[in-house]
Parts: C-alpha cells; sequence; structure tokens
C-alpha cells in the first residue's frame, strides 16, 4: 500500500477531443503564424490590463480625497463610483464567460477525472496517472512531457488542457476589447491625454486575433471595438 499519493503538475498543452474532431475537419492552417499571433494577443491582453489597473488606481485615490479629505479636486464622485463598479462587474462576467466558452463536457472527462479550475485559456485537470496517459497518449513518446514515466495509473496527477486555437482568440479578442475599453473610458474620465500609439497597437492586435477565430470558426459571432455584434465572413 503507498503511504504517500504522488501529486504531480504536469505542464501538457492539448486540445481535447471534441476540439481535435473539429479542426481535423477544416483545411490546413498555418499553425505557426497562427501560434504567434495569439502569443501577441496574450501579450497585448496582459499589457491593456495592467495599463488600466494603473489608471483605476489613480481614479481610487482621487476618491479617497474624497472620502478622506472632502476634497474631490472637481471629480464626480458618483459617476467615478458607478465608472469603477462597472470595471468590476465587467470583469466578473467575463470570467464567467471564460468559464463557460471553455470547457470540457462531462461527457468527455475520463472517469476519474475532474475540472479543478480554469485558467485563461486552459483548464487544470485532477486525474490520474491513467487518464494523463488517456489524454495524451504520446506523452514519452513522440510528445516531450514533464511527466515521470513511473507515475502509476492509481497516481493522482494535476495537469492542463489548452483550449483550441479558434476558443483561445475568442478569449483574447474578448478581453482586448474589455480591456481597451475600460482604459479608454478611465482615460477619458480623468481627463487624461491621449496615448494613441497604445490604443491603435492593441486595435491591430486585437483585428489580428479575429482573423484568426473568423478563419477557424466561419459563421461564428462575436463582438467588435464598437460593441456591434459581427459574424465571421
Amino acid at each position: 500500500m503507498r503511504t504517500l499519493t504522488t501529486l504531480l503538475i504536469a505542464i501538457l498543452w492539448a486540445v481535447p477531443a471534441h476540439a481535435q474532431k473539429k479542426q481535423s475537419q477544416e483545411p490546413p492552417q498555418p499553425q505557426q503564424d497562427d501560434h504567434e499571433i495569439l502569443r501577441r494577443a496574450s501579450n497585448a491582453r496582459k499589457e491593456v490590463d495592467n495599463w488600466t489597473d494603473v489608471s483605476a488606481v489613480g481614479l481610487k485615490e482621487k476618491l479617497q480625497q474624497y472620502y478622506y479629505f472632502h476634497s474631490s479636486e472637481g471629480v464626480d464622485v458618483k459617476k467615478a463610483e458607478r465608472l469603477l463598479n462597472q470595471l468590476e462587474v465587467d470583469t466578473k462576467n467575463e470570467k464567467h464567460w471564460e468559464e463557460t466558452v471553455w470547457t470540457i463536457p462531462n461527457s468527455e472527462l475520463f472517469p476519474g477525472e475532474m475540472i479543478e479550475s480554469h485558467l485563461g485559456t486552459f483548464l487544470v485537470i485532477h486525474g490520474t496517472g491513467r487518464t494523463l496517459r488517456q489524454r495524451f497518449p504520446d506523452c514519452g513518446k513522440t510528445k516531450v512531457c514533464a511527466t515521470p514515466t513511473e507515475i502509476s495509473d492509481t497516481d493522482e496527477a494535476n495537469y492542463n488542457v489548452e483550449a483550441p486555437l479558434d476558443v483561445k482568440a475568442h478569449i483574447f479578442m474578448e478581453g482586448l476589447r474589455h480591456g481597451i475599453s475600460h482604459w479608454v473610458a478611465i482615460q477619458d474620465f480623468l481627463g487624461e491625454p491621449p496615448m494613441a500609439a497604445l490604443e491603435l497597437s492593441w486595435n491591430a492586435v486585437w483585428f489580428d486575433a479575429r482573423n484568426v477565430y473568423c478563419r477557424r470558426s466561419p459563421g461564428s459571432k462575436y463582438f467588435d471595438l464598437s460593441n456591434e455584434e459581427q459574424i465571421c465572413k
């Protein structure tokens, strides 16, 4: 009997079975180019979120001056509170949306697997050595894995399952759309000078991610940077 269950964190990037079937029906795609585009989209999303956080801190500081020193310096306090509350609500809704748009149906989980957490464009799955090898049959053969070969079928294991590229693109599109909108709203409220170069660069990356999404999911719906619903053509 084992006295200690092995807990492994195996960083494995893969597409679930239902996504593999979908992608196998598509014509060949420029995989490396799309991966690079989405890498830039991921970085742009982090960048816009960082800038938004910095701007939000400035807005919160002005509110604190009002709360503690009764000096709002001309700030519309009620409007500022509504804006910060809207940012918080949007962030929560976006996280919930990501969890619904990217998940593995229960019917496609192997016996003994469960979704432990959603982390952006990948899931952390809790399973066993047996389910790990079921989900990644090439692990240790044609695929380099961070998993010791001596892990037994009954050992516990945590491993990551990455979203297919169309889902990743959609998540990055929405993250960028919300982030840019929030950043612009705070800048406008604070009366800060526009930083057109930043916004233009983020917009350009959004369009690149949109192209990946629509090329891989023709006919799918999405919201553009003006918050208008569009259909991939």
